[in-house]
């Protein structure tokens, strides 16, 4: 189980990562920004939450779940599949 959690952390992780390297000025849609818990900034927290929802520890509510859905990225861009994982 433990491997499963290291996968899920280290794919937030770069899914971060992917987010802070897109141009700045790039208008993102409105709610797939990272910032689960809209506190203005994508951080530690925000990779815990989707960890959490990701191991089915935690259940996001909606809009937390939009906001969270930032995977895949593809052009630079988040493309929502539904799921935060």
């Amino acid at each position: 189980m433990h491997n499963y959690k290291a996968v899920a952390i280290l794919a937030m992780m770069f899914t971060l990562v992917q987010l802070s390297m897109l141009p700045t000025g790039l208008a993102l849609a409105a709610h797939p920004d990272g910032d689960v818990n809209q506190d203005g900034v994508v951080n530690i927290v925000d990779v815990y939450t989707g960890v959490r929802a990701a191991l089915m520890l935690q259940t996001l509510l909606p809009d937390e779940q939009l906001r969270g859905d930032v995977a895949p990225i593809m052009g630079g861009k988040p493309v929502p599949d539904g799921l935060v994982n």
